[in-house]
């Protein structure tokens, strides 16, 4: 995997065993979703990753759709024995991510400095 991947709706580094994606979900459609968590979940399989943060910061909220994709890349991370952070997330999306009690599946920090600890 190339240490770094740029879009307009994603960002993926490698950083010490992890797997940084910053992700900017408004405004996606299905599709877009879709191939945005296809690209995580591909580069989450390269040997060595044990841990995958989702960069929440340039997201000022979501709705189902996106909850959805954070589950499932939450079950794929867990198929592999990895753990998922949530880092960053704004306070509207901190209170969707609990009251979805994702905070109760993952981990929330509040850099992604502190999920690469």
């Amino acid at each position: 995997m190339p240490e770094a991947t740029r879009s307009k709706h994603l960002t993926i580094e490698r950083s010490r065993g992890a797997v940084v994606a910053g992700v900017r979900m408004e405004g996606l459609d299905d599709r877009e979703l879709k191939l945005l968590r296809e690209s995580i979940d591909a580069c989450a399989r390269e040997p060595g990753v044990s841990v995958v943060v989702v960069d929440l910061s340039r997201v000022p909220i979501f709705g189902s759709k996106e909850l959805g994709a954070l589950i499932q890349m939450f079950n794929g991370c867990r198929s592999r024995h990895q753990k998922m952070k949530l880092a960053a997330p704004q306070p509207r999306v901190r209170g969707i991510l609990s009251i979805a009690h994702l905070d109760q599946l993952m981990e929330i920090t509040d850099t992604v400095e502190a999920a690469l600890e």
